[in-house]
């Protein structure tokens, strides 16, 4: 299958582009799409891969019969007549490739952060197009130069009907969080051992200003948790503990925690394995696990009833999705390595941007690279920035190697956490605006 991934910069920041390393094309396929772009055009397939680059030559694009899919990413800077142009042309270039076009679009943010913010608001909303339009129409037909205005910005959503009451602009467009990621070695059935130290880790999160912190699978009691399930006194202490915990961290940030929760509808197994939310002196649970391993080291059917799967949970006006590890695992013969399609329930929820896995996902050798493959395609095929923790450490003959990673919608690894160790590192969920040096 042939595949074209178009990567349109305006002429005022083309010299970006061509301040890379050139590569020589294997063969002409050089195209422009108007005379103001800079195209780079890469080809693969059949084993092969080449590299294509023009400045507008007169030349076209492939017809649409010649290609299978067309990915074209846009960079936009509001104030640039080029920019303007391009939008202007898009909807014929939409029109020519129509099901073969994938559009993505990036907002330069040095006209300011809020209309950048503004327009993925509305691009959520589904109405992204239709805010590009009226920025671009503001700036160059009725030469409003500060588009960055809040009444400005107030005023365009508005028009759009995405303004909500009284809503403050800074509140709306508040769709980034500053998440800690609390990659810790817990010691299985060290209730009071893995609270103290899960409580260390919120202290942490907080100096460092996080809006949440979230730990991994089952981390109140360490995985795998095996018959000390079968304890009830047990079970009823970690009950305790959480809800202390919960209390004793109600001044610091809301907190992502993995322990069993009571089943409560008569089934014959008497737990979930769940992940809870600890905010304003509170636990309660989020998601509960649908989908339980069964192989290699995994016994969860034996001790856990089959839940409700992923689910929402909000913070600072921002929606986002936890799932407990298999939940995104649930392709039984899926195979990372091909093109097919990942089939997951409850990862398609409009509202938000962003899903949390929290996992205790056990290493061998080549697993951190397997699981990078996957955790990228996951992200890009959702079209979500996706947030992976995982838990580090040994017990007797299980090693999990911790790898914890954030991926941007695209399917790029923004940010790693270490290997085999523990660590606590901040991750900030804002959109990633690109700067001129982030372009190349």
């Amino acid at each position: 299958m042939k595949v074209y991934s178009l990567v349109i910069l305006s002429v005022f920041s083309a010299f970006i582009f061509f301040g890379c390393e050139k590569k020589t094309p294997t063969a002409e396929k050089e195209v422009s799409i108007s005379p103001a772009t800079t195209v780079q055009v890469s080809e693969s397939g059949a084993g092969k891969s080449a590299a294509y680059e023009a400045v507008s030559g007169g030349k076209t694009l492939p017809a649409p019969k010649s290609l299978d899919k067309v990915l074209l990413t846009e960079y936009i800077d509001f104030g640039c007549p080029h920019c303007y142009r391009f939008n202007s042309i898009l909807p014929n270039i939409q029109d020519k490739f129509r099901e073969k076009l994938t559009v993505t679009t990036y907002i330069m943010s040095w006209r300011g952060e809020d209309v950048a913010k503004a327009y993925y608001y509305a691009e959520m909303n589904g109405k992204g197009d239709m805010y590009k339009n009226i920025v671009f129409r503001l700036f160059h037909d009725s030469g409003i130069k500060n588009i960055n205005n809040p009444e400005i910005l107030k005023t365009v959503l508005s028009e759009l009907n995405l303004l909500k009451d009284n809503t403050e602009l800074a509140v709306l467009l508040r769709i980034a969080v500053r998440i800690a990621v609390c990659q810790l070695n817990y010691k299985i059935g060290d209730l009071t051992g893995n609270i103290a130290k899960i409580k260390d880790a919120v202290k942490t999160a907080a100096a460092q200003k996080a809006d949440l912190a979230v730990c991994s699978e089952l981390s109140v009691w360490g995985y795998p948790v095996g018959d000390y399930l079968l304890y009830p006194y047990l079970i009823n202490k970690a009950n305790q503990l959480i809800q202390q915990l919960a209390f004793e961290i109600r001044e610091y940030c809301p907190l992502i925690v993995g322990a069993p929760v009571i089943e409560t509808s008569g089934y014959h197994l008497p737990y979930f394995n769940a992940g809870l939310l600890l905010q304003n002196g509170n636990a309660r649970t989020i998601t509960t696990k649908k989908y339980l391993p069964y192989y290699d080291i995994f016994d969860e059917p034996r001790y856990f009833a089959s839940g409700m799967g992923p689910a929402s949970f909000f913070i600072g006006g921002k929606e986002i999705i936890l799932s407990v590890c298999e939940d995104m695992w649930q392709s039984k013969e899926f195979n990372i390595l091909t093109t097919e399609k990942i089939t997951c329930e409850g990862f398609d929820t409009a509202g938000a941007d962003l899903i949390i896995n929290i996992s205790a996902s056990p290493f061998f050798g080549g697993k951190i690279k397997l699981r990078d493959v996957f955790l990228k395609k996951f992200a890009a095929q959702f079209r979500k920035k996706l947030l992976f923790v995982n838990q580090t450490g040994a017990h007797d003959h299980i090693i999990f190697d911790g790898s914890s990673r954030f991926i941007s919608e695209h399917g790029d690894i923004i940010s790693k956490l270490a290997s085999f160790q523990e660590e606590i590192q901040i991750i900030d969920t804002k959109t990633p605006y690109l700067s001129a040096t982030a372009v190349t």
